[in-house]
């Protein structure tokens, strides 16, 4: 066989061998940065959800105990509107959908309560007794509050156990 024609038969040999473990090197690639990717997504949903979880914490202790003998303050939400795009089984997303609806109930009415306080008639008890009332309101809804959180919490617990 002629010396040049074997020489450019290795050589695209070597061009075919080299094109073959570039794909391969590439696939590979391909699927560990898919994979650390994915894993970088779980790990940012579960600290989402940890960051849900101590929000819900810091709620339940903003409403205080349930005895009525504290007033709550407003509650905060941040952490759920960020966690929204994490999955999260639907029972357990409607359990917390709704402790973050009662609790955005909670802040309309303490906020009618502080209006109502920079608001007086011609009659003190009158006032007093609209303002105890509506305090009294806020303080049962206050409890109600703190039940659909615990619930929430308890379930997400459960869901960040497994979570990496």
């Amino acid at each position: 066989m002629d010396p040049l024609l074997l020489e450019a038969l290795r050589f695209g040999v070597a061009i075919l061998a080299g094109g073959l473990v570039a794909v391969i090197a590439g696939r590979i690639n391909f699927a560990q940065a898919r994979q650390l990717s994915l894993e970088d997504r779980a790990r940012e949903d579960a600290d989402l959800l940890r960051a849900l979880l101590a929000e819900m914490d810091e709620n339940v202790a903003a409403v205080g105990p349930s005895n009525g003998t504290t007033f709550p303050t407003l509650l905060s939400r941040s952490a759920w509107d960020a966690a929204r795009r994490v999955y999260i089984p639907d029972d357990v997303r409607l359990l917390i959908s709704t402790a973050y609806v009662a609790a955005t109930d909670l802040n309309n009415r303490i906020a009618i309560v502080d209006a109502n306080a920079a608001q007086r008639s011609g009659d003190p008890h009158e006032d007093s007794q609209r303002q105890k009332n509506l305090s009294d309101d806020v303080i049962r809804r206050g409890a109600f509050c703190a039940m659909a959180f615990a619930k929430a919490e308890s379930e997400l617990r459960k869901i960040l156990a497994t979570a990496p």
